[in-house]
């Protein structure tokens, strides 16, 4: 789900599946055409990720992680970093709920990190026998390598307040209802006057 806001200067892109917003294989191609298609309008300054409903998103859809499936896969999900790297638009990620794997991965992505005290973030893709190749790089470019490993060895979840403190948060709200507007007062004091 797609919404242009502030004359269009912010554009929201809304996770919407149903149980969890799984990234799944339609719904990456959703995103890919979006973000191509913000590529051609100069006006946006900000592109906003968020989920539907109670969470942003309970990552990659597993089931499609089938030997049969997981290259392509996983080189639609690797093009969205590309593409966002590329983009040269600013990116937030408002996070409520749970933002686990492949979903927490789109968010580090993002330059600026919203969330409420219901967050639960974490890369439990080690619990599967894998690793979160994005995660891999994001995490230790923006908290060091030390609680990169932490959380990519353990797959352990983190809470709001631990997120804050180790610096990974533009800044935490008490809720979803104040993330909204918190995030709606930021973008009009930071982004567009810029």
């Amino acid at each position: 789900l797609t919404q242009n806001l502030y004359d269009g200067q912010v554009v929201r892109l809304t996770l919407n599946t149903p149980k969890g917003n799984i990234l799944d294989d339609a719904m990456m191609g959703e995103i890919q055409d979006a973000l191509d298609r913000l590529a051609q309008q100069p006006g946006v300054k900000l592109v906003q990720f968020t989920g539907q409903g109670r969470h942003f998103s309970f990552g990659a859809s597993v089931p499609e992680h089938t030997r049969d499936n997981v290259s392509d896969m996983l080189h639609r999900f690797h093009g969205l970093f590309y593409t966002l790297a590329d983009l040269a638009i600013p990116t937030a990620a408002l996070v409520s709920g749970q933002c686990l794997g492949g979903a927490l991965e789109l968010a580090l992505m993002c330059n600026f990190l919203f969330l409420d005290r219901s967050v639960h973030l974490g890369q439990p893709e080690i619990n599967l026998g894998v690793f979160a190749p994005p995660a891999s790089l994001l995490l230790p470019l923006k908290i060091g390598q030390a609680r990169a490993d932490d959380l990519l060895l353990t797959g352990r979840s983190i809470t709001a307040e631990e997120v804050d403190e180790i610096g990974l948060a533009t800044q935490v709200f008490e809720d979803q209802a104040l993330l909204a507007s918190g995030v709606e007062d930021w973008v009009q004091q930071h982004i567009l006057p810029k």
